[in-house]
């Protein structure tokens, strides 16, 4: 039992000397591709976040959240006995996904390969303001349609160096920019797009698009390792 225990020790104590946790957050620009390209002209814009457990220096694996508009429009609306108000349709992408990365162990750049795999949920939501420009507030808003679809892909990037530990640290920490590309096949899903609402009379119209939900993510930002 001594034996098995000494061991066991002589294994955890280097594995938990390389181990290491990490934090990202990042710009992203997400370009549609493939048929999700044919109903969306322009990309999209959003935020992204990972938190990841580092075993090794060469390894890690973690999850992540992201945040992306892809079509926003705003026009006037007459309401009988109130002044004019903004109606604002936003359509949205959230996303979660499990990655792992495989990357050079040390040095000042460190490329590194990704692999994702998740789910994102598209959402058009339209929402009413008043115009009053101290105020503007929310008269009401809601969710007109949705839909979700699983992702996943992989891609590649660089970690730059922008600190590294000192021996003064109490809690020794790094941080790295962070630059990647990485190419997400989503499954087919139903959406709005911009102009894909119409109010006939007082009721509105939808017209949705529906194709596989392909994006190529650029993503700029930092990383701090701790």
């Amino acid at each position: 039992m001594r034996r098995l225990m000494l061991v066991l020790t002589l294994i955890a104590v280097p594995c938990t000397a390389l181990a290491g946790h990490e934090a990202g957050a990042r710009l992203d620009v997400g370009v549609p591709k493939g048929d999700f390209a044919d109903n969306l002209e322009d990309p999209g814009f959003g935020l992204v976040g990972h938190y990841a457990w580092s075993p090794a220096p060469a390894f890690a694996v973690g999850a992540g959240l992201g945040y992306m508009i892809y079509g926003s429009e705003t026009r006037v609306v007459e309401l009988p006995l109130v002044e004019d108000v903004d109606l604002t349709t936003t359509n949205n992408l959230a996303a979660f996904h499990l990655l792992m990365q495989l990357r050079a162990p040390r040095g000042p750049v460190r490329p590194y390969l990704e692999g994702r795999f998740g789910g994102q949920y598209l959402w058009t939501e339209s929402k009413l303001e008043d115009q009053g420009y101290w105020d503007d507030d929310e008269v009401g808003k809601e969710v007109n349609y949705d839909d979700f679809a699983l992702v996943y892909g992989g891609g590649g990037g660089l970690l730059i160096g922008l600190r590294s530990p000192r021996p003064t640290d109490r809690k020794p920490w790094a941080l790295d920019l962070d630059l990647k590309a990485l190419w997400l096949s989503g499954e087919k899903a139903r959406y709005l797009t911009e102009g894909g609402i119409v109010i006939v009379g007082d009721r509105p119209v939808f017209h949705p698009s529906e194709s596989e939900t392909d994006l190529l993510h650029v993503e700029v930002g930092v990383n701090v390792r701790f």
